[in-house]
């Protein structure tokens, strides 16, 4: 069974990786992340949300920016509060041992905070922040997120224009790092996700990559097999080929095409392409129930039939 949103390039896999504030606290942890993306070359893409709490007591970085916007009235308190800010990012790089120099981006964020960038924007520098240090200890590029997500004019989330641009620029990278939390709005303004936004940039890298799992059953249970890319309709077609074109092991009897609501004319060219390759006696269609849909995503589709006896 084929499912929506994950896939390989050429014979590489793509997989689009996410760490949350506890996971890229300080440098001791930076670099345990840095061992985790490495670890496979598929690991290609990476969405890192800002620095949590390093220990009872301490502050997630995310909200001592907003301590920033709660001040930026006053320039000698947000000096101050951005001073821990500061500290917290100065830590991380030293105990990296990096050559990065953030002093421009610091004083830039301190400007346009104290000159009413909103905040959102002050909300989101923790990200953009730790994507650019993240992105220069991988040796990946950094893909500000506000250039490739997008919101409407009423500040609902444009996912239309977010996966064509973020489809566009992430097809001109190799390996890259995605801030998560926050995108723009038509005007450039920034904008957040709720919390757990870093998720969602994710799943939206994913989706704009799209990759395309094949899920196996076995055994009892489910696991991702081979993984594919393209448009759904290539996907699809691709799976089928690789599950019916000459095998001897199969039971002619009949077939079963299930699928989470499918277009009808990407099922034809299934059950056409199923006649193909296999001279199945009956092809059955049928609708995936909640089980299946609730693992695979809507979109989903799969040929089932029996195997011959050993």
């Amino acid at each position: 069974m084929i499912a929506q949103n994950y896939v390989s390039v050429s014979a590489e896999p793509v997989k689009v990786v996410k760490f949350g504030g506890s996971s890229l606290a300080d440098a001791e942890h930076f670099r345990m992340v840095q061992s985790i993306v490495t670890a496979e070359s598929s690991r290609r893409f990476v969405v890192p949300s800002a620095p949590g709490k390093r220990f009872n007591g301490d502050e997630k970085v995310t909200d001592l920016f907003y301590k920033c916007y709660e001040v930026s009235n006053d320039r000698d308190a947000l000096n101050e509060v951005f001073e821990q800010v500061k500290e917290r990012y100065e830590l991380i790089i030293q105990g990296l041992g990096l050559t990065l120099n953030l002093s421009a981006e610091y004083e830039s964020i301190v400007s346009a905070i104290s000159h009413h960038a909103g905040r959102d924007y002050a909300a989101s520098r923790g990200e953009y922040l730790n994507g650019i240090i993240l992105a220069h200890l991988l040796g990946y590029d950094f893909i500000d997120a506000a250039k490739v997500i997008r919101f409407a004019e009423d500040g609902s989330f444009d996912s239309e224009t977010t996966n064509r641009i973020l489809s566009k620029e992430l097809a001109l990278h190799e390996r890259a790092v995605i801030p998560g939390f926050y995108g723009s709005m038509p005007n450039g303004t920034v904008k957040t996700f709720s919390r757990g936004g870093s998720d969602i940039t994710g799943a939206l890298a994913a989706a704009a990559l799209q990759l395309r799992p094949e899920i196996v059953v076995s055994e009892g249970g489910m696991k991702v097999g081979k993984k594919y890319r393209g448009s759904m309709e290539k996907s699809i077609t691709d799976y089928v080929k690789g599950r019916l074109a000459g095998r001897e092991d199969i039971q002619h009897n009949r077939i079963f095409i299930t699928h989470s609501y499918v277009p009808s004319d990407i099922v034809e060219k299934v059950r056409a392409l199923v006649t193909e390759l296999q001279p199945f006696a009956e092809i059955i269609e049928t609708t995936a129930g909640c089980t299946i849909s609730s693992h695979c995503g809507p979109a989903c589709l799969g040929v089932l039939f029996f195997r011959k006896k050993d």
